[in-house]
C-alpha cells in the first residue's frame, strides 16, 4: 500500500535529501523503464516508495519528444543498480506541492496553474522541472498524484 498524504490546498515543504533511483525516457510514457526499475530494486530485495517522474521538457516540445525522469525512493546504501539506472540524490531544498486528484488532462493543468499562482504569490519562484508522484496504481479510480517543484525565495 502507498502512503497517503492529504494535501488539501499547495503548500511548502522543506523536503530532506533523498536517495533516488533513476532510468530516463524520450518519447514514451515509460512502461518499460518503470518496470525495469522495479526489477532491480526486487532483485536486491529493497523496497520502495511511490513512483516519482520528472518533465525536464513537457513545456517545449511535443508530446512525443517528452524526456521522463523515473525515478523510485531507495535506501542510501543501495549499490549501483546497471541498466542505465543512475542513483541521485533529489531535494534537501523547499518544494511548493498539490494533490491533484482526477484523471490527467484539463483538469491538472488547472492544478498545476493553480500551484504556479501559490508560488508566486507565497514570493518564490520554482527552480525544477515539474514532478510527480503517483499515490495510486495504474488504473486505479480516483488517480491521485502529488505535483511538485523546487522552490526558493524570489529576488
Amino acid at each position: 500500500m502507498i502512503e497517503e498524504r492529504v494535501i488539501a490546498a499547495p503548500r511548502v515543504v522543506d523536503r530532506p535529501p533523498e536517495r533516488m533511483a533513476v532510468l530516463e525516457t524520450v518519447g514514451d510514457l515509460g512502461a518499460r523503464a518503470v518496470g525495469a526499475l522495479y526489477g532491480a530494486i526486487a532483485q536486491l530485495g529493497l523496497r520502495s516508495g511511490a513512483l516519482r517522474a520528472r518533465w525536464p521538457n513537457a513545456c517545449s516540445v511535443p508530446k512525443d519528444e517528452w524526456t521522463a525522469r523515473w525515478a523510485l525512493p531507495v535506501p542510501d546504501q543501495t549499490p549501483e543498480l546497471g541498466s542505465g539506472i543512475e542513483l541521485e540524490t533529489w531535494y534537501g531544498r523547499p518544494v511548493a506541492e498539490i494533490l491533484h486528484v482526477g484523471p490527467f488532462g484539463a483538469a491538472m493543468v488547472e492544478t498545476v496553474k493553480r500551484l504556479h499562482r501559490f508560488v508566486a504569490d507565497s514570493g518564490y519562484e520554482i527552480v525544477s522541472p515539474a514532478e510527480e508522484e503517483y499515490l495510486t496504481q495504474p488504473g486505479e479510480e480516483p488517480q491521485r498524484t502529488v505535483v511538485r517543484y523546487e522552490i526558493h525565495q524570489a529576488h
